[in-house]
C-alpha cells in the first residue's frame, strides 16, 4: 500500500518543495516506479477516502469534533492550561500545608513551658526583665 505524501501549505519554501520532490523520488524508486506513477497511485487513494467524507453523518462528525476540540467553551487548549493551574494550585496546597504543621509544631513547643517562650521572646522580639540590660553583638559577615 503506498501513501501519499501531502506538503503543508505553510512550509512552502524552495528547499521544502526540493526535499518533498527528493523524497518523492526516493519512494518511488524504492517501489520501482515513476512519480508519475507514484502520483496516479496517490490520487486513487485519495479518491477511495473522499466519498467517506462526502457523507453527511461523517462531516457533521467531524464538524462537532473540530467545533468541541478548538471553539468550545471547554476546547481542549483550554482544558490543558486548568490542568497545568490545578496541579501547580495543588503543589502550592502541599507547601503551604507542610508550612502549618511546622508553625503548629512550633507554637506546641513554644506554649508548653514558659521558659521556652521566655527564650523565644528574648531572642526574637528582644525582650527584657525590668532589672536587666540589653548588649547586641552584631558579627560582620
Amino acid at each position: 500500500m503506498i501513501r501519499a505524501w501531502a506538503l503543508p501549505v505553510a512550509d512552502c519554501t524552495l528547499r521544502s518543495v526540493k526535499k518533498f520532490a527528493f523524497l518523492v523520488a526516493v519512494r518511488a524508486y524504492f517501489y520501482h516506479m515513476t512519480a508519475k506513477a507514484f502520483f496516479k497511485t496517490a490520487r486513487k487513494q485519495g479518491e477511495k477516502i473522499l466519498p467517506r467524507l462526502k457523507n453527511k453523518y461523517v462531516l457533521t462528525l467531524l464538524l462537532f469534533f473540530g467545533w468541541m476540540l478548538f471553539f468550545d467553551h471547554n476546547d481542549i487548549i483550554t482544558r490543558i492550561k486548568l490542568r497545568m493551574q490545578l496541579s501547580k494550585l495543588k503543589k502550592e496546597k502541599e507547601f503551604f500545608q507542610n508550612e502549618m504543621k511546622k508553625i503548629e509544631e512550633t507554637n506546641r513547643q513554644l506554649f508548653s513551658s514558659d521558659e521556652t517562650l521566655e527564650k523565644f521572646a528574648r531572642e526574637k522580639y528582644l525582650m527584657k526583665r525590668d532589672d536587666e540590660e540589653i548588649f547586641l553583638i552584631v558579627e560582620k559577615k
